[in-house]
């Protein structure tokens, strides 16, 4: 077996993959320079993005402080708080929601995946070389901003939620399908967010968990033909189901 041919063979996905995984490395001393100039560059992104970030928290502290000193002169400071608590609560509960559903996906992927697939020249070739440490740190951070914004999504439903639990009749039924006509107005749109959100997770998770059988070979390009592992028939019924 020619291990150049099959080290040439691999597709750039696993190339970054690797590399990603530190199975490339640059030696210390002479050969150094380009790491530390890479280094410096990354901490100069990291100050810029900092200070940025740093701007709107302080935009945000400053909105903050201004409603509660409003709602402290008009006497509905606890309304304030209670709208922050909710806003809180639900952006908490949205991303852990969604971090637990994608995560662990992504881990059962990574787990079931075949060891090794067979190249282009019918040569077997290794799957990507990552530890389950390092798969337990990776993935988190590829989560990180996906998870933010399903946070920002749970947490701008806020006003939504406190209607659905403070809702009540009308004492009007609809005369199609006899409900009261408060479950239109305080209990379907919260129903209805909550459906669009686990729909838009699903279908990330779904995206996500297909990038993972691709780069571990369990979903395969070849000759010309998609093939399957024997593993991803039982999770892609899971899907048809959802």
């Amino acid at each position: 077996m020619d291990q150049h041919g099959s080290h040439n063979a691999r597709p750039w996905w696993e190339e970054m993959a690797r590399r990603a995984a530190g199975a490339y490395g640059a030696p210390r001393g002479h050969g150094s320079e380009g790491p530390r100039k890479r280094r410096r560059s990354w901490r100069w992104v990291a100050l810029v993005a900092g200070l940025f970030l740093l701007l709107i928290l302080l935009g945000r502290a400053a909105a903050f402080y201004t409603d509660w000193l409003w709602f402290g002169e008009v006497g509905q400071r606890g309304v304030f708080l209670k709208t922050i608590l909710t806003k809180a609560w639900m952006a908490l509960a949205a991303g852990a929601v969604f971090f637990a559903i994608a995560y662990l996906n992504l881990l059962l992927a990574r787990r079931m995946a075949p060891q090794f697939r067979i190249g282009p020249a019918d040569e077997i070739v290794e799957r990507v070389k990552i530890s389950d440490r390092a798969m337990r740190f990776l993935v988190p951070l590829l989560l990180a901003v996906p998870t933010l914004v399903a946070m920002v999504a749970g947490g701008s439903a806020w006003e939504t939620f406190l209607r659905f639990t403070a809702g009540t009749d009308f004492g009007l039924a609809d005369p199609v399908f006899g409900r009261d006509v408060g479950f239109y107005v305080f209990t379907l749109p919260f129903l209805r967010w909550l459906q669009s959100f686990l729909w838009w997770t699903l279908i990330f998770t779904f995206v996500a968990t297909a990038a993972m059988h691709l780069l571990d070979y369990a979903i395969d390009f070849r000759k010309g033909k998609l093939s399957f592992a024997s593993h991803t028939w039982g999770t892609s019924r899971c899907w048809r189901g959802c």
